[in-house]
């Protein structure tokens, strides 16, 4: 477990089920807390320095948007979804390598401060977000008026 590396340098906060949870409580490390299901994650956000996401498919990764925007560093799984969302501004790891992990998480402080926020900011208002959708659209009519 990747926590194991981190002795009292973090405190890791899991929030949420899934299926992997049973496993993790019983991995005996006193700098993990888990906390239950919260159908508002961001108000636990606001209080992270890091988000790790680690995700072995996503179809857009709105919980790592989110946390972006509440203004956390982000490690996240290095699959096709966060690469094209997040670009340089994120750590990545493999899913499968808990050392990728941990070298994931002490490469985000690399990151300069609210670098990643800025550009979710930026990226992801609903300005943005309206234009993107139009843009497919229109793609989309435009190709299918050739049929």
């Amino acid at each position: 477990s990747a926590a194991e590396h981190f002795d009292d340098k973090y405190i890791i906060v899991i929030v949420g089920d899934g299926p992997f949870k049973k496993e993790l409580i019983n991995i005996n490390t006193k700098n993990v807390i888990f906390l239950e299901k919260t159908m508002a994650p961001r108000v636990f956000m606001r209080n992270f320095d890091i988000y790790v996401m680690p995700s072995i498919s996503e179809g857009f990764g709105l919980a790592a948007v989110e946390a972006a925007i509440e203004g956390c560093k982000l490690g996240c799984s290095n699959i096709p979804t966060f690469i094209e969302l997040f670009e340089d501004n994120c750590s990545y790891f493999d899913i499968n390598n808990p050392d990728s992990l941990v070298e994931a998480i002490e490469l985000v402080n690399l990151i300069p401060e609210k670098r990643l926020n800025r550009f979710a900011l930026e990226k992801f208002n609903g300005k943005n977000m309206l234009k993107s959708y139009l843009e497919i659209y229109d793609f989309d009519a435009h190709k299918n008026k050739h049929l």
